[in-house]
């Protein structure tokens, strides 16, 4: 009861935030950033997914306000720390490197912090102006920008939950697959994807999240949704032990790819992989990178997807990359 109680009051603040913006909007004789405003710059926190729902949303924003979309990969989850993977992975029509000159920014808790990581900042605005202060601006809805319309050169956003309601409240129709289009695998990965996946069209993409999910579904609710057809089944998982159920249960229906295991079984991008350190037979972070972005528009590219909801990964691959035919099923 008390969680349902916070979570209504959690979406009536929301409501109550969204109106209060729509009347300071409208009633404003200037729409839009302030006009020195020049770029907005997201940075990473959390999984590939995640990330790129938001991008994709700060794309739409960016697009419609006339401003350049910096995407800064910089924390070391992909790729050697201080290296933007980012653009080793994806190619973004418009996008471009963070700047060496921020200018003035917003908001200004990143004033003399813009070469940090998302978690390097938390934690120094964190200690400085405390929990609250922090929680504001890392994530701030982008709406705030119009209100606020702060005189600063650079905007900077580290955003992983998408909030449809708040996009249009900031001048924004947001269709994942009409801005997806914007995104591709980059040169590797497209190499990656050719080399090493078959067509797909034809098969069952099956998704199980394991590692550091806390919501894990028992095996047999994804078997019963796979089909009893002679399909081919390209799974996707970050559990070798996942993997090895299936290949007793389905056998050579069971796609062979290569694909590295943590081998103390943690989540891929939670270390252990560094080419400078832990796992020494491992490939190095780049390499695990483009195999999630394989897997991933791999997923995306079936005709049949089981997923168990408990992952953006996979919804990713459903609401973004999957056909509109795609024969879509939700293991419970």
């Amino acid at each position: 009861m008390t969680t349902r109680l916070a979570r209504g009051r959690i979406a009536a603040s929301r409501t109550g935030r969204r109106a209060w913006a729509r009347v300071r909007i409208g009633l404003s004789q200037e729409v839009g950033p302030h006009p020195a405003t020049r770029r907005l710059v997201i940075k990473s926190i959390f999984g590939m997914a995640n990330r790129l729902r938001y991008l994709l949303t700060a794309k739409a924003f960016a697009d419609r306000w006339g401003l350049q979309l910096c995407p800064d990969w910089r924390e070391g989850w992909y790729g050697p720390p201080g290296e933007n993977s980012f653009f080793e992975l994806f190619e973004l029509d418009g996008a471009e490197e963070p700047p060496t000159d921020w200018g003035a920014v917003y908001p200004p808790s990143w004033a003399g912090r813009t070469e940090l990581t998302t978690y390097q900042w938390m934690e120094d605005v964190k200690r400085e102006k405390g929990e609250r202060a922090m929680q504001r601006d890392l994530m701030f809805p982008f709406y705030r920008a119009l209100v606020e319309r702060p005189a600063a050169e650079t905007m900077i956003n580290s955003g992983w939950l998408v909030v449809p309601e708040d996009l249009p409240v900031a001048g924004v129709n947001y269709v994942p697959r009409r801005v997806n289009e914007a995104l591709r695998p980059s040169a590797r990965c497209r190499e990656a994807i050719a080399a090493e996946l078959p067509p797909l069209a034809g098969c069952v993409g099956v998704h199980v999240r394991r590692t550091d999910s806390p919501n894990q579904l028992p095996l047999e609710a994804y078997f019963r949704l796979v089909g009893n057809d002679d399909r081919p089944i390209f799974l996707c998982t970050d559990s070798a032990d996942v993997e090895r159920e299936f290949r007793t249960k389905y056998g050579d229906r069971l796609l062979s790819i290569e694909r590295h295991y943590h081998a103390d079984g943690g989540a891929l991008h939670h270390g252990g992989f560094n080419s400078a350190g832990g796992d020494e037979s491992a490939p190095d972070r780049r390499r695990l990178a483009v195999e999630a972005v394989r897997d991933l528009y791999g997923l995306g590219g079936c005709g049949r997807i089981v997923h168990g909801g408990n992952s953006s990964y996979s919804q990713f691959a459903v609401d973004v990359l999957a056909a509109p035919d795609a024969d879509v099923r939700l293991a419970t």
